[in-house]
């Protein structure tokens, strides 16, 4: 066969496509509440961190699934580490740059100095995620900021 305009042979499982289907559907259940949810966590969330001095590089009108945020005097590989002993995992870089230790591309693309864009970690967050779960995470980014501040 030639499906997938010749792109792959064989037959198509309709049990594959029918998972997707609902996978796909139950994904986009109450979408736009759950936008408006993350928007408001997200809100609240870089708020949480404004006492602090922390710069959202984030743009506004960005989905609020992540948020980039850099902290004054403080590499991203040690707040990532001080975050991972408090069970809060975050990232520095894009999954698909995760290999090199250069400052994200995206930000130097957004015309983000390097001396910001090398204090940045990424927060990703879900429609699962929780005031609670952001609150938590609000306080150990301050008792580690208290702690280690220059």
């Amino acid at each position: 066969g030639g499906q997938q305009k010749g792109m792959r042979s064989g037959t198509q499982s309709p049990y594959l496509a029918s998972a997707f289907a609902l996978a796909l559907e139950k994904a986009t259940e109450n979408i736009e509440e759950n936008l408006k949810k993350m928007t408001s966590l997200r809100d609240e969330f870089a708020s949480g961190l404004s006492g602090i001095g922390a710069s959202i590089l984030s743009p506004e009108d960005a989905l609020p699934y992540v948020l980039n945020v850099s902290f004054p005097s403080f590499q991203s590989e040690t707040m990532l580490h001080c975050l991972e002993e408090k069970e809060i995992y975050v990232s520095t870089v894009s999954a698909c740059s995760s290999k090199t230790k250069a400052v994200s591309y995206v930000l130097s693309e957004m015309g983000i100095r390097r001396e910001i864009a090398q204090n940045a970690v990424r927060f990703s967050f879900s429609r699962f995620n929780t005031r609670e779960e952001m609150q938590t995470a609000i306080t150990a980014i301050h008792e580690i900021y208290d702690k280690y501040k220059v």
